[in-house]
């Protein structure tokens, strides 16, 4: 009996080994850079995506390094509808500006916006809305995905920034998305600055400084966090 009992807890010691080194090996490829993760991601077999506790560690891996009351990291973008290039710093701040984060290849950005829409209308003359269309979150050569397939949503990862604003105009009409949208360059910095991919939200204060900062998306996507932080913000 005392055998078995050894065996046994040989065993489990081993299999708690494994499982844990298997969950840092996918914590430490979560922290690559998107394509890197996102193909990593891409070849787990589905059992992998119940048994490890993927939520927790992707948002512990792509929480980013900016907290609330940081200076929000300035930038230049390109506008999608070609009428200049518009910088954070330049934006007037006499009102909290909101960053909304994504790309239309991601299925809870494309589920979740009819309400950030929402949010924007009831806001829009109390907030300044800008939209930042980044990395692609499931491009058909890095990530592709079912629920695409059945949307008919299938791109490939843009190579250059014509593909990538024709990408983000087609995403604007989709969705219809109201406010302006600026398109990060084609190597990612705001989206990296901003810990951004697939999808995140931001606000900034009229100091210019972090005043919310919502959680990684897919899973922090949420419009509803979004909408009580400008309610505590502006007094509404």
């Amino acid at each position: 009996m005392r055998r078995v009992l050894k065996t046994i807890l040989k065993v489990a010691a081993v299999a708690a080994l494994l499982y844990a080194g298997s969950a840092a090996v996918l914590f430490a490829f979560m922290r690559q850079p998107n394509a890197i993760a996102g193909k990593a991601l891409s070849a787990l077999p589905g059992p992998a995506f119940m048994l490890f506790p993927m939520q927790s560690l992707w948002c512990e891996a792509r929480k980013g390094t900016l907290a609330v009351g940081d200076p929000a990291p300035d930038f230049e973008l390109r506008a999608r509808d070609g009428s200049g290039r518009v910088s954070l710093s330049s934006i007037r701040r006499d009102k909290p500006v909101v960053l909304v984060f994504g790309s239309y290849t991601c299925p809870p950005f494309r589920k979740e916006m009819p309400a950030v829409n929402k949010v924007y209308e009831d806001y829009r003359d109390r907030a300044t809305f800008y939209f930042v269309y980044i990395e692609e979150a499931h491009a058909r050569d890095v990530w592709p995905l079912a629920s695409n397939e059945r949307d008919k949503v299938v791109y490939a990862t843009p190579k250059d920034m014509g593909e990538r604003v024709s990408l983000a105009d087609t995403c604007t009409k989709a969705m219809r998305i109201e406010f302006p949208m600026l398109v990060d360059d084609i190597d990612n910095p705001v989206g990296q600055a901003y810990a951004a991919w697939p999808t995140r939200f931001y606000v900034v204060d009229r100091e210019g400084r972090i005043a919310f900062k919502g959680r990684p998306g897919p899973f922090g996507f949420e419009a509803e966090p979004l909408r009580q932080a400008l309610a505590r913000m502006l007094g509404t």
